[in-house]
């Protein structure tokens, strides 16, 4: 075992309560269990909170490893591991070297897997009076889902009997196990006594230790994957397809990206083949893209293309942190659309291939490998391996009620987020290594906004820490709900919040109830006047989801005090740029027609929104209310009961209920051909929630809808929606496409205008 201060991570799978997690955590430093009980993965938490162990060092969750790998055991926070324990579990599994295989298939290279079981037993009587005796064979590690865990064989009438699939294992048995799962030598120690604990049916019973060591990756069955294969190219040379992974002595893959590879591939396999297949097309509401702008965009980015493309922009892009006509662009643009309380000028601007790259430089221009940045929860799985792939940082996820009710979104991103943020931060063991928090504005599954207020308080909490505060504001245009809501409802740019924070002294306004940045009162104390950091507030933004244009991969960092660190990002970052997509974007932002643009694209996200929104409240399914962005978050899993079938409902939520975790909704619906979002993706601890995409062409979004209705038994069409679907398909999807106006910019204004 290395010694207390090496950056271990080890895996404790059938991990019961924790005891050899915690006995062993001393000396590692990150922990994380695997169980199939519910109750065993709530008493593993409770022995780290006991412990004082915080959620990033010490936390188990559900899952079985033999069976398909679902969003849990999918996720990169479960895959390259430098130990992995298995504890006297080994004997309940009918397929012993598939597990041991499985567990492989989560360590690095060079890691460790330790078993601990019983060799097999010695016998002082007949097999045939032993066996009358087996109900006196009990297992207390309750795999079958109990409460007890003593990791003993006792006497009596025990219920863990029936779950004990092998005797024991012997030297040989462990070793040919381990070698068909990548391991080259396997040590095989017995325990210096005999256990004494069946005696009274005539066993005696010894524990023995087997440790393995994974040289290199084993390069077979990959989760999801199946086989590993090649591909015949026509030219007598060989290619790597989708979904497979190839021995990394062939390619030189370093170790770094070997672990990386095969934590990722099992949780993006699906999404590559479902991406791929020609067989069977399916409707892609899963993917966060906007459809709605395109007619108009194409016709745009024609127009720019024959109008400026010259010689000179099939060389390297031009200037510095991005070419010098798309700066002065977004510096105009984010003036007059984002409203900041400080004029943007083009010197606070660098340009990166897309948001995900801008996030990527952006974490790793101000993280060392092993720092973290808070991210409240449910946030966008991406920045799983985004903010790791490279980076190599951890998210300490702050968790709200939204986490296990989304329900209560609005009502915690007003009054008990910072309190959640004070607590996620101070539970972090070293807080030197949190550098930054990270927000998604407007939400992403959510769809709402941060208000004014609350996007303050958390800049003062990170200028008290000396954090980053990262606003992630990629659908910042994509507001379509009524203005009347409020102005705590409506979008707000980090960019728009006055950065000197002024508070009134002691007896001015002592009727107000003043709250500090943890949400607790600071009635009867000083209130000081507080500048925040500037250098420590940016803003992401890319047209991708604006736009609709991610495949331009054109985003962009808006920093107003912090050159040295746009410096950074523009060394990483602007030669990825290509010319081609800064030209049509520089045309875009400086389009007369952009105004009318962009009220047009609202004006369609509001009209697809309504036509989710109404099939959503037809099935009686909840769903949270959403004001921008591209999507719904709504629970298909859990549908609101109706009097006259209530039992028929209790049934249906129960069945999603244990299908979660091997995909139930989604999976159902992807039979449909209709690709949606599961809320499980997203670190959602409540069942039943997928986001739902809306922002594509109107007959394809009722197609979908028709679909899942089918797939999920809504029942028959109303009057009223078979009359919308015969309207539909009189009418034109594409008014904008037979229009030769449209070729023309100047004559854009008009057009959209109809």
């Amino acid at each position: 075992m290395a010694d207390k201060h090496s950056a271990v991570r080890m895996l404790d799978y059938g991990c019961g309560p924790g005891l050899a997690s915690q006995a062993l955590f001393p000396w590692v430093s990150e922990l994380r269990g695997i169980d199939v009980s519910d109750a065993m993965v709530s008493e593993y938490n409770k022995a780290a909170t006991t412990n004082g162990l915080s959620y990033s060092r010490m936390h188990a969750v559900q899952g079985d490893l033999m069976e398909p790998v679902g969003d849990a055991l999918g996720s990169h926070d479960i895959f390259g591991f430098d130990v992995a324990v298995l504890s006297i579990a080994l004997h309940h599994f009918d397929k012993p070297g598939v597990l041991i295989k499985r567990l492989m298939e989560r360590l690095t290279d060079g890691a460790v897997l330790v078993v601990v079981d019983w060799t097999p037993p010695c016998h002082k009587k007949s097999r045939e009076q032993a066996s009358t005796a087996s109900s006196d064979h009990q297992h207390y590690h309750d795999h079958s889902h109990g409460t007890s865990n003593n990791h003993g064989h006792g006497q009596g009438n025990y219920p863990g009997t029936h779950t004990v699939a092998h005797d024991g294992f012997t030297k040989q048995q462990m070793e040919t196990m381990s070698a068909k799962a990548g391991c080259n030598k396997v040590d095989y120690v017995l325990h210096e006594h005999k256990s004494k604990v069946l005696a009274e049916i005539g066993m005696e019973k010894q524990l023995f230790f087997a440790r393995g060591r994974k040289n290199r990756l084993h390069w077979g069955l990959i989760p999801c994957l199946g086989p590993l294969a090649t591909a015949d190219t026509g030219t007598g040379s060989t290619s790597i397809q989708y979904g497979q992974v190839m021995d990394p002595d062939a390619h030189g893959l370093s170790v770094r990206m070997n672990s990386t590879v095969a934590a990722l591939m099992p949780q993006i396999s699906s999404t590559i083949a479902d991406r791929s297949s020609i067989e069977t097309p399916k409707i892609d509401l899963a993917t966060a893209e906007n459809w709605l702008l395109r007619p108009e965009l194409i016709a745009l980015c024609k127009s720019a293309v024959a109008k400026d493309l010259t010689a000179e922009r099939f060389s390297y892009p031009l200037g510095f942190g991005g070419d010098p006509a798309l700066l002065g662009a977004l510096a105009s643009f984010f003036d007059t659309y984002f409203h900041p309380s400080i004029p943007v000028s083009s010197q606070h601007v660098v340009v990166t291939a897309g948001a995900s790259s801008c996030l990527d430089g952006l974490l790793y221009s101000i993280c060392d490998p092993g720092d973290s940045v808070l991210v409240p929860v449910p946030y966008w799985n991406g920045f799983d391996f985004h903010f790791t792939i490279r980076s190599g940082i951890s998210i300490v996820p702050v968790h709200t009620r939204s986490s296990a009710s989304p329900l209560h979104f609005s009502a915690d991103f007003n009054s008990t987020f910072l309190l959640a943020l004070a607590d996620a931060y101070a539970s972090e063991p070293n807080q030197r290594r949190v550098k930054a928090l990270v927000l998604t504005n407007p939400h992403n599954p959510f769809g709402q906004c941060y208000s004014h207020d609350l996007l303050k308080k958390c800049m003062q909490f990170c200028c008290k820490r000396g954090l980053h505060f990262v606003s992630d504001e990629v659908y910042a245009l994509s507001e379509f709900a009524d203005k009347n809501d409020g102005e705590d409802a409506r979008f707000v740019s980090a960019l728009a919040v006055d950065l000197v924070h002024r508070e009134t002294s002691d007896g001015e306004n002592d009727h107000q109830d003043k709250k500090g940045d943890d949400g607790r009162s600071l009635n009867g104390a000083r209130k000081k006047r507080m500048i925040i950091d500037r250098s420590r507030v940016h803003v992401v933004w890319s047209t991708s989801k604006d736009f609709g244009s991610s495949g331009f991969r054109i985003g962009c960092l808006v920093s107003q005090a912090n050159r040295p660190l746009l410096t950074s990002l523009a060394l990483t970052s602007t030669i990825h740029v290509s010319s081609l997509a800064a030209l049509v974007t520089t045309a875009l932002l400086t389009s007369p027609a952009l105004p009318n643009l962009i009220a047009l694209n609202k004006r369609r996200l509001a009209a697809s929104y309504r036509i989710l929104t109404r099939a959503l409240q037809s099935w009686r399914v909840e769903y949270l209310d959403a004001r921008a962005g591209l999507f719904v978050f709504a629970r298909l899993g859990w549908l609101t009961e109706r009097s006259e079938e209530s039992g028929q409902r209790r049934k249906q939520e129960k069945d999603d209920e244990k299908e979660e975790g091997k995909g139930g909704i989604e999976k159902r619906l992807r039979g449909a051909g209709v690709l949606v979002a599961p809320g499980k993706s997203f670190h959602l601890k409540a069942k039943g929630w997928v986001r739902i995409g809306f922002a594509v062409e109107e007959t394809i979004l009722r197609e979908a809808l028709r679909r899942i209705e089918d797939a999920l038994g809504f029942g028959a069409e109303s009057e009223e929606r078979q009359g919308e679907k015969a309207k539909m398909a009189r009418k034109r999807e594409h008014c904008f496409l037979g229009a030769p106006e449209l070729g023309r910019p100047e004559l854009m204004c008009t057009a959209i205008e109809r």
